[in-house]
């Protein structure tokens, strides 16, 4: 199935940029962790590409495990 690129649209990626932002989480972990480009992640957060179902999932899983990880790191920072 052919991707299509729309300009501007706000749904999918523009919801969860902020998040993984707030997370400290760059493309480059969230690429590696979901199987997604950097390329094809920035055109869906910044509301030129819908995400399919399945990549959303991908992507909202990722930022939950990459957001546990982080804040686990840092407690142990703060308790060491």
């Amino acid at each position: 199935m052919a991707r299509v690129k729309h300009q501007p649209l706000r749904s999918g990626g523009s919801l969860w940029g902020p998040r993984r932002v707030a997370a400290g989480i760059s493309l480059q972990q969230l690429a590696t962790v979901t199987g997604i480009s950097k390329g094809l992640l920035s055109l869906m957060e910044n509301g030129r590409l819908i995400p399919r179902g399945d990549e959303h999932e991908r992507v909202m899983d990722a930022l939950a495990r990459l957001s546990i990880e982080a804040a686990s790191c840092a407690a142990v920072r703060i308790h060491t």
